[in-house]
């Protein structure tokens, strides 16, 4: 697991990828990070919290593994430059909010 607001506002980071065996990433764990841009998830990922991609303005696109079966509220919030997420489940309606131009594939 990875502990909530491990990475919040750091102001440098640019890419993440989750080594094997990581399952859930906590509550606001990259939240401010205005820099990220790419994320690579492992496979087995099944749990992200609340408000963890919040303000991440260079963020476009994200990929989740198949079995990801929970993403926690405002997750995605004020992503302005997020525009595709591949999900296999419906996540909750606020996931997204203020992320304008986000197209859910499923």
């Amino acid at each position: 697991m990875v502990i909530n607001y491990t990475f919040q506002s750091c102001s440098k980071l640019e890419s993440v990828t989750f080594p094997e065996g990581i399952t859930t990433i906590g509550n606001q764990t990259f939240y401010n990070c205005p820099k990220l841009e790419t994320i690579t998830f492992p496979e087995g990922m099944t749990h992200i919290g609340d408000y963890t991609f919040y303000n991440c303005f260079n963020l476009t696109s994200v990929i989740f593994p198949e079995g990801m079966t929970r993403i926690g509220a405002y997750t995605f919030y004020n992503c302005p430059k997020l525009e595709s997420v591949t999900l296999s489940f419906n996540p909750p309606v606020n996931t997204f909010h203020s992320s304008t131009k986000i197209n859910h594939n499923k």
